[in-house]
């Protein structure tokens, strides 16, 4: 009877163990179901700031792409407006140079027709 005793408590205590592993194991799991749960959670978060970064860089792309043009029709408007001010101011330098060729015979047309009163002047004295 003793014997059984022993192996009766034996067992009890067998089983309390595997009741206390079975427990253990059980909490673990849901431990486990949680990280899981919080671990999709994060996941479906850091998907959600990816493609709001992704449409963020997107947009800033297509602002570069914008600028960009901006700049190049700039730079061309800038390019003809230097291109049209050369030409202006040869074409200044040109009528500068006209202007003072005809002074320069303006003033030969004048010294022409001083000199013609003059030799007649002269030729009135003799």
């Amino acid at each position: 009877r003793a014997q059984a005793e022993l192996l009766a408590d034996a067992e009890r205590r067998c089983a309390a163990l595997a009741q206390e592993r079975l427990e253990e194991e059980r909490r673990l799991g849901e431990k486990r179901a949680q990280a899981l749960v919080d671990a999709q959670h994060e996941v479906r978060r850091e998907r959600a700031l990816r493609l709001e970064a992704e449409a963020t860089l997107n947009s800033v792309k297509a602002d570069l792409r914008r600028v960009e043009q901006e700049l190049a029709a700039q730079t061309a408007m800038r390019e003809a407006a230097e291109r049209a001010q050369s030409a202006v101011e040869r074409r200044e330098a040109e009528l500068k140079a006209i202007v003072a060729d005809d002074q320069s015979l303006r003033a030969l047309d004048e010294f022409r027709e001083k000199f013609k009163v003059q030799r007649g002047q002269i030729l009135t004295l003799q």
